[in-house]
């Protein structure tokens, strides 16, 4: 007499197929963590150029003998997302100005974004010149 065919999986075929279903998974999530993270640092670096640029505008916009155009002042404040002007923002703003070689009359400005992510502070810098 024979045996009928064992219908089914064995243990071990169902071990290694569970395995290698958790280590696909596995590399799966940390995909999707990194794309997350990725995403919340891009968006991070959207909002600070916009906060950087719009308080360049500012200071190319103020008149010529305003405070916070002074030539070797530092000047710093504190933004959020919108770029409004707050108290303890996300996004600190901080920029000086020094005069620009060899152009006589011409000021640099030097503006640099700071933020706070998970994996550390962040900043990025613009520069421009105005009389």
């Amino acid at each position: 007499m024979t045996r009928p065919a064992p219908k089914g999986f064995t243990l071990v075929e169902a071990m290694v197929a569970g395995t290698v279903f958790l280590a696909v998974f596995a590399g799966l999530i940390g995909g999707f963590i990194f794309v997350a993270h990725q995403y919340a640092h891009q968006q991070k670096m959207t909002e600070a150029l916009a906060v950087g640029e719009q308080v360049m505008e500012e200071l190319l916009l103020v008149q010529r003998d305003d405070g916070s155009i002074v030539e070797g002042g530092t000047f710093s404040r504190t933004y959020n997302a919108n770029g409004i002007e707050v108290p303890g923002g996300a996004y600190t703003v901080t920029w000086n100005v020094v005069a620009a070689d060899p152009v006589p009359g011409v000021r640099s400005i030097d503006l640099r974004v700071q933020w706070a992510e998970k994996l550390g502070n962040r900043q990025l810098q613009l520069q421009s010149n105005r009389p």
